[in-house]
């Protein structure tokens, strides 16, 4: 399972998405790729429905694949408490499914975001519990 995979796969069922980057150590805007506590794979997804000045999730959807699963739910966990922290920094729909975190735009309307969950669903399986 790949980053651009799954963003290939969601934006199959999402129609406003658009163009797939795949994240780089040269591009990645939160420089922790490939790194130690960093994640191993990313892309972002752009979405039409939005505007961004940054590689990230605010263009649409960005996919991080972690080392393993609890990596990957230490970073939700991470996101969602700072988010939680300040209204300044927006909102995100977060969606963890094994080792990949896929992280959605809070200016999408949450019926908008649920046709990333379901694309998500599709491709990955439901959330466990």
């Amino acid at each position: 399972m790949t980053a651009f995979g799954i963003a290939s796969a969601i934006k199959g069922g999402v129609p406003s998405s658009g163009d797939i980057v795949q994240i780089t150590e040269d591009n990645d805007p939160n420089d922790v790729i490939g790194r130690p506590t960093g994640y191993v794979d990313a892309a972002t997804l752009y979405d039409s429905r939005v505007s961004c000045d940054e590689l990230g999730a605010e263009c649409g959807a960005s996919i991080e694949i972690w080392a393993d699963a609890a990596a990957a739910q230490a970073r939700m966990d991470y996101i969602q408490g700072i988010l939680a922290s300040t209204t300044a920094l927006g909102t995100e729909y977060d969606y963890i499914r094994g080792n990949a975190i896929v992280r959605v735009t809070g200016e999408l309307k949450p019926s908008q975001a649920a046709e990333y969950a379901s694309a998500i669903d599709a491709h990955l399986g439901a959330a466990a519990g």
